[in-house]
């Protein structure tokens, strides 16, 4: 067994517990899993994207593949699963990958670069 396959199915195991404790007459346990618990997989090249296929992953990350790493990733992924790209994203690339056709992208150039702000409690006092 891979480790995809183990990830979701312990995911599955959580869902079923979750399922147990809820009950309500307006709501579905069905709708309330739909909409709580997606399966998100963070794969790094090729071979893992048909595993997470094959197991059923509802969101696939793409995590720092090449553009043409991406756009078989996609190819192979056929609409099956959503896509996120993640890694090595910049205002300067973003576009290129946009066009690729994922569905969601990740950057966290937002906050690398981002200035440090260090709040201190020690010089609070009352005030009167």
């Amino acid at each position: 067994m891979n480790k995809i396959t183990e990830t979701l199915q312990m995911d599955h195991l959580i869902m079923e517990a979750l399922r147990e404790d809820i009950s309500s007459e307006d709501v579905t346990t069905n709708s309330v899993m739909k909409e709580a618990v997606e399966g998100e997989v963070e794969v790094e090249n090729l071979d893992m994207v048909k595993e997470a296929v094959e197991a059923g992953a509802d969101i696939i990350m793409l995590d720092n593949m090449s553009a043409e790493e991406m756009r078989e990733a996609i190819r192979i992924i056929d609409g099956r699963a959503e896509t996120e790209c993640s890694g090595n994203v910049t205002k300067e690339n973003i576009g290129r990958l946009t066009a690729l056709g994922v569905d969601y992208i990740s950057s966290g150039a937002l906050t690398h670069s981002a200035p440090i702000l260090d709040i201190s409690l020690k010089n609070l006092h009352a005030v009167s």
